[in-house]
Parts: structure tokens; C-alpha cells; sequence
């Protein structure tokens, strides 16, 4: 873990902001899967720093969002299943290099840590086979 949930100076920036999810350092190209079941509810650029971002709505009606990727492999409206192949680890957007930025969102807006879902709820990525 890179990046941990919660108050931080943005590395960027330079402001104070919440940081709404955890970053997972990892190599460019590492495969990221999808956390849980659910079909992708946005898949392209974020203009808001994200940089790629793919959002999977799972079927309790929670997300999960992907930042900064790579390479986006679905596309929206995809129905995903979970540790299904969806992205791979990139720098794009607001991001001072290659890792996942993962955000949990229980109730489909606000977002928690999503240490309290790690290891056993979510798949996030495997780079052992890398």
C-alpha cells in the first residue's frame, strides 16, 4: 500500500483532501480484477484526475473504482464477474507513478477504507504471476 484512506496532502496538488481509497503500488501492465460481480458502469477518461477509470456497480448495489490504469479492457454496460480481467496498472491522470488507485463505495456513493474489505471480500490484482 502505497497511499492509505483518509486526510492527506495531495502529492501533487499540495492541498489537504480525502483520499477516498488506498493506492496499491504495482508495475505497469500488472493485470487488475474486477472485485465482486456487477457490470461497468463507466469505463473511459476521468477528467477529475482518475485519468482511466473503469467503475464496476456490483449486484448490491455498491462500486468499486479502478484509477489510473493503463489499459482499459471492458467497456460500460459489460457484465464483469468477480477476478475477471478489467484493467491493467498505469499512471494516468494525477498520479506521480504506476499503481492502482482502489475505491469502495458500499452504498454506491460514499466511499470507506477498503482495508475492511481486503483480503478476503475482493480479488484486487494478482502480480505473482507477473
Amino acid at each position: 500500500i502505497t497511499a492509505a484512506f483518509g486526510w492527506r496532502i495531495h502529492p501533487i496538488t499540495g492541498q489537504r483532501r480525502m483520499h477516498k481509497g488506498i493506492d496499491i503500488g504495482a508495475p505497469t501492465g500488472a493485470p487488475i480484477l474486477a472485485a465482486a460481480d456487477g457490470f461497468v458502469s463507466y469505463a473511459e477518461w476521468d477528467d477529475g484526475g482518475y485519468g482511466n477509470l473503469v467503475e464496476v456497480t456490483h449486484n448490491d448495489g455498491g462500486r468499486t473504482l479502478y484509477a489510473h490504469t493503463n489499459r482499459i479492457l471492458v467497456r460500460k454496460g459489460q457484465q464483469v464477474r468477480k477476478g475477471q480481467l478489467i484493467a491493467e496498472v498505469g499512471s494516468t491522470g494525477r498520479s506521480t507513478g504506476p499503481h492502482l488507485h482502489f475505491e469502495v463505495q458500499p452504498d454506491g456513493k460514499r466511499a470507506i477504507n477498503p482495508m475492511a474489505f481486503l483480503p478476503n471480500r475482493y480479488i484486487v490484482f494478482d502480480v505473482a504471476s507477473r
